[in-house]
């Protein structure tokens, strides 16, 4: 290896206990000890990682304070930048808490200081900083934050820090550094509990806090063990030598209880192919997809996940990579829009969240291996992702753009969003949209593994590589240590784990040097591995990859096409040029196969692959959600209503891909131009043909390709069967069309909360009913065509289905699912349990197919009246169930709970302000008591002005601005007008969400459901603004008149007033105003029709109204911050 050594881990460098003797001048004792330190601090990147004496670093101070009190001493310090940095930043470390530095410094090196002595003693640690080219951060203090951030966790922090730790691991086994900075930024509150030093630097120290955080929970798993030798802990965990002596100390006094993980409880699982939840930037499916873990690790029984985008229940699907020995090891989420927050939950508890576009903010980064790097920290100074909605420009550096290696169109469902691959290797910073983050430049190690080999993956989802990996190791300014370890992925055992001194950097030298992380092993590498390198804080650099060291793979067809059978046929043969075996060692594969398993192995190891060769690839994204990549014509229908949605289309072929052809049945052509993308990737709006589609009801669309036409989409009325009886247990079709793949997704009646039981259906329309279903009495049933190799997530209830009626009821699994079970059969009333309400939210929602066929007519009824009877436990059971926030809200109208203002439990709001943020604001708890950290979260800064009554929130954002203008414009101008107000997500109150909403309520004003409130709206408008007059709201008054045009030509130009009047009259009515009740009783169903054509704009004014009146009864204060001692 060039440049680079391996070594023994007996080599330490320790420093001396020296002290200074009282004859020494303060120059002369700088002189001492600026060369020694200043050598070591050219192998680190923040001072306090190099240990000093608490004790020397005090005494050194003091000499650095005395000179600083000198009138030429600021220029006297510049000519010891190590003293100055090590003796502040260990000091800081020791001593700094409650707020206070500066007292505490003087305090300890015996002598009054004046604010000229503080400046220069400032003065001079940042000019040390400069000087010795380590990093700072910027966080609004002038010397606090940059002396506490080079102190790392001051030790009177640790014990806080790392009971935070062991908490979020007992919520997320697989916590990392990553996914812990990532959660801490999300809201100022999660690090209430750990001092200031400790949550600035876990919040603005960048990748040097994503390191630590690493090194730390090593550090806790490696305590859990049993191993309390400092020397050992150190090795085992890397953290600094101070931290793991505090923290052994803090085990021993038992000021720490060392907490267990709920499920994995030692270093070598944490590194195993258990990976924690995390967001990845898939390039090569051009997703953003939150992948998820099993948690039993390989485990062949899933776990199920509830993800929810921006409280919205998203449907997850497995991992591609089966290997035909078992499922996979993750399911993933495709993040198929920008969403503001991410939530992810198993088992009852919260797995996983993330809050990743902000408005302010929208630029995301990933590094090269599609992780996410979070929030504003600074960015390596490497190769990354940026992924930013084109609308707000490009980003640049000093005022220049930057030029990509790489620019692509956004991820799926992405639309108006650009991606680029940009080197930071040159540049100070990243500005975008008036915000900008550092980078830090002080050099990290890398993972070099060569090109993949195609189609190849490991079944926790990793590419193959043939050639053995190398470690890229920084030289710095002194000669480094770097600890690389390699584990099998599989069982976290070691492979290997060795020291190697780097050579400081010299002029005529490159600025890395390599290291063989398998060195000394001469055999072939064939296996998944964890490759750690780690050295100095903020280098730690992690890479799994999956090694069959001299395979060799040729294929027949470079990209396979779809045909009417399938996929084409191609022969993938596999060799070694280094004597693996490899089982099998050719495959023909079929039309009809898309991905197959294979074994590598050399000697005693081996990998378990699975091979998907290249082949044409399309999904579809409607309203936000995708489907999978398919590797089959989509079967779309054709009758439905709604939005076709977008196509995304990829192959791996050397050409740009040709527009599509839309020919109906009817021998009608319409060319289909792509509206986004390049070479061989491309987007299509479908709506262009969606007129055209549902005209001719059979289409298909296709394109040609050389000499061939591929069809890649279907189109069809979605009517397979007119009808479903079963007969001794067999569930058979009538008028089956006799298609294959067809099956049909089975619900029950008497259970419609459950998800549907999946069978296949023959040709002859037949299929045999599982035991379960046998006794569930009346079904629903839904056929559908099936996509085998990407099945589409099946919905939670169909929109229209055959129905098979059938004595008897499901079997009940507990006694709360029973009592609902049971009155839907008519055995019992409806159920006053409040366990048993999410059970009764999900019938109310189906109940118009249930009532038809089974329930009692008087359903809906029934259950709106046990709902009136219990507001606080009908409101908090929502959130076990799926339902969306605009169902929820319109159900919600009916049964008068927007009205009302129920005693919601404290620990319910969060999660309802999240999912229902309408609902959960009608709760009745005061003010302050609020989680604002959620509420801001959801709605946006601009709410807590609204609660504390300023004017400066824009009360007439929603209102109908320009309307002749608008109204001139044609639906399709409208469309792209709505779809660009909401390609960055903001906040529920932020101006740009409220203008969104209102151009959604302008799409619809001319409905025939809102005359009605068209023609009473001045009625309304003027009975509103005298109740809320007599009741001393003004400035609700003033919301209503901001929201209104002063001169109407159009009577729906009212309904932007309408919709804030009838809000307004709710939370009115909730405070106990019975006129006010009267005039939400007498618009309950007009209201209701405003809220299914415009949910969002409803849910809107509801929070609003709800803060405005806090506003004028109970208004909201911010809480003082916790201020640090004046600089």
């Amino acid at each position: 290896m060039t440049g680079v050594t391996p070594r023994g881990r007996g080599a330490k460098w320790k420093e001396g206990r020296l002290a200074l003797a009282e004859s020494l001048t303060p120059t002369q004792a700088l002189d001492r000890f600026e060369y020694k330190w200043r050598d070591r601090l050219g192998t680190v990147n923040l001072v306090g990682e190099y240990e000093v004496s608490p004790s020397v670093a005090t005494t050194m101070l003091r000499a650095v304070g005395l000179v600083a009190r000198r009138p030429t001493g600021l220029a006297k310090l510049r000519n010891y930048p190590a003293c100055v940095a090590v003796s502040m930043a260990t000091f800081a470390s020791a001593h700094y808490r409650g707020g206070e530095l500066w007292p505490a410094i003087f305090r300890h090196i015996g002598f009054e200081g004046s604010s000229e002595t503080r400046a220069a003693m400032g003065t001079a640690f940042l000019t040390a900083l400069e000087k010795l080219e380590l990093p700072t951060i910027e966080d609004g203090t002038t010397y606090l934050g940059p002396i506490s951030f080079h102190a790392v966790i001051p030790d009177y922090c640790l014990r806080d820090v790392l009971m935070l730790l062991q908490q979020r691991q007992e919520l997320n086994p697989a916590l990392d550094g990553q996914s812990f900075i990532t959660w801490a930024e999300g809201q100022p509150t999660r690090l209430a509990h750990v001092d200031k030093p400790a949550a600035r630097f876990l919040l603005r120290g960048g990748e040097f806090a994503v390191d630590l955080v690493d090194r730390l929970l090593d550090l806790l798993d490696a305590l859990r063990s049993g191993v309390t030798d400092v020397e050992n802990l150190v090795a085992l965990s890397g953290a600094p030598k101070r931290l793991v002596k505090k923290a052994v100390e803090l085990t021993a006094d038992g000021a720490l209880e060392l907490l267990r993980p709920a499920r994995i409880g030692s270093r070598t699982a944490r590194s195993t192919s258990l990976e924690g939840p995390h967001l990845l930037l898939d390039v090569d499916r051009a997703s953003v997809v939150l992948r998820l873990p099993q948690l039993a690790g390989l485990n062949d029984d899933p776990v199920r996940w509830n993800v929810l985008l921006d409280g919205v229940v998203t449907p997850t699907h497995p991992g591609n990579t089966s290997t035909g020995t078992g499922g996979t090891a993750f399911e993933e989420a495709v993040v198929a829009r920008p969403v503001r927050a991410i939530s992810a939950v198993f088992g009852g508890s919260q797995g996983f969240e993330l809050d990743l576009v902000r408005s302010e903010a929208p630029l995301l980064a990933f590094d090269r291996s599609g992780h996410l790097l979070s929030g504003s920290a600074p960015l390596p100074g490497e190769d990354v992702w940026l992924l930013y909605p084109a609308i707000k420009g490009r980003p640049t550096s000093g005022g220049h753009i930057l030029q990509p290696r790489v620019s692509l169109m956004g991820p799926i469902g992405w639309g108006g969003w650009a991606l680029d691959q940009v080197p930071l290797d040159s540049v100070r910073n990243v500005e975008f949209d008036g915000h900008v983050r550092a980078i830090h430049h002080r050099g990290r190690p890398g993972v070099e593994a060569g090109e993949p080999l195609p189609g190849l993956l490991t079944r926790s989802g990793v590419h193959v590589v043939a050639e053995r990996p190398a470690v890229t190791l920084p030289r710095l300014g002194s000669e480094t240590s770097w600890h690389v370890e390699v584990r099998d992925a599989a069982t976290g055992q070691f492979i290997a784990s060795d020291d190697w001194t780097c050579a400081p950097r010299c002029p005529d030298e490159e600025l890395v040097a390599y290291a063989d992380p398998f060195d000394g092993r001469s055999q072939p590498i064939v296996g998944e591995f964890d490759i750690l390198v780690r050295g100095p804080l903020g280098t730690r650099t992690s890479r799994r990859v999956a090694v069959a060291e001299g395979l060799t793979q040729r294929t027949s067809v470079h990209c396979r096409s779809f045909t009417p059978t399938g996929l084409t046929p191609v022969t993938v043969d596999w060799g070694s040029t280094t004597g693996l075996s490899v089982e099998p060692a050719k495959k023909e594969f079929r039309p009809d196969e898309l991905r197959m398993p294979l074994t590598v192995r050399a000697g005693q190891a081996s990998l378990s692959l699975v091979c998907e060769p290249n082949h044409l690839e399309i999904c579809r994204v409607v309203d936000g959600e995708a489907t999978e990549w398919s590797a089959a014509v989509l079967t779309v229908p054709s009758d439905r209503r709604g939005d076709l949605g977008i196509l995304e289309v990829r192959m791996a072929t050397g050409q740009a891909l040709p527009p599509l052809t839309l020919i109906g049945e009817s021998g009608l052509r319409q060319v289909l131009p792509p509206t986004g993308g390049a070479g061989s990737r491309q987007r299509f709006d479908l709506a262009r043909i969606a007129d055209t589609v549902r005209r001719e009801k059979v289409a298909r669309l296709q394109w040609t390709v050389g000499d061939e036409d591929t069809v890649l989409v279907s189109f069809r009325p979605d009517r397979l069967c007119s009808g479903a009886v079963v007969e001794d247990d067999v569930l058979r079709l009538t008028d089956f069309a006799g298609v294959p793949d067809a099956v049909a997704g089975v619900y029950q009646l008497m259970a419609p909360w459950r998800r549907p039981e999946v069978i296949s259906i023959d040709e002859q329309g037949e299929a045999r009913l599982p035991e379960e279903l046998v006794v569930a009495g009346p079904l629903l049933v839904l056929v559908r065509l099936e996509d085998p190799w990407a099945p589409a997530p099946w919905p939670a209830w169909p929109h229209t289905g055959a129905a098979v009626e059938r004595e008897g009821w499901p079997e009940p699994t507990s006694d709360a699912e029973a009592s609902a079970i049971h009155y839907l059969a008519g055995l019992t009333r409806v159920p006053s349990d409040p366990a048993a309400y999410p059970y009764l939210w999900a019938a109310w929602e189906r109940s118009y197919e249930i009532s038809r066929h089974v329930a009692p007519r008087a359903l809906a009824e029934d259950i709106r009246n046990r709902f009136s009877l219990d507001y606080k436990g009908a409101i908090e059971s929502l959130r076990e169930t799926g339902l969306s926030s605009s169902t929820a809200l319109v159900m919600a109208m009916g049964v008068g709970l927007l009205s009302a203002r129920p005693e919601l439990t404290p620990s319910s709001l969060p999660v309802g302000w999240r999912r229902f943020a309408a609902l959960a604001a009608t709760a009745d708890v005061q003010t302050i008591a609020l989680p604002w950290d959620e509420i801001t979260a959801v709605c946006g800064g601009l709410v807590e002005e609204v609660a504390a009554g300023s004017d400066g929130w824009g009360p007439d954002l929603g209102r109908f601005l320009y309307a002749p203008i608008l109204n001139a414009k044609t639906p399709k101008e409208l469309e792209d007008m709505w779809r660009e107000a909401r390609v960055v997500p903001a906040g529920l109150l932020d101006g740009d969400t409220r203008a969104a909403a209102a151009m959604s309520l302008f799409r619809v004003r001319g409905k025939a459901s809102l005359k009605g409130l068209c023609r009473s709206g001045p009625a309304l408008l003027e009975a509103g603004e005298k109740l809320l007059l007599d009741a001393g709201m003004t400035q609700s008054v003033g919301w209503l008149r901001a929201r209104g045009n002063k001169d109407r030509s159009w009577d729906w130009e009212i309904l932007p007033q309408v919709s804030a009047a009838l809000a307004a009259m709710a939370r009115l009515a909730a405070r106990g105003d019975y006129r006010a009740t009267r005039v939400t009783d007498q618009f309950a169903s007009q209201w209701q029709a405003l809220a299914r054509e415009v949910p969002e704009l409803v849910e809107i004014d509801i929070v609003i109204a709800e803060m405005l009146a806090r506003a004028a009864t109970d208004p909201y204060t911010r809480p003082a911050r916790d201020l640090e001692e004046n600089e």
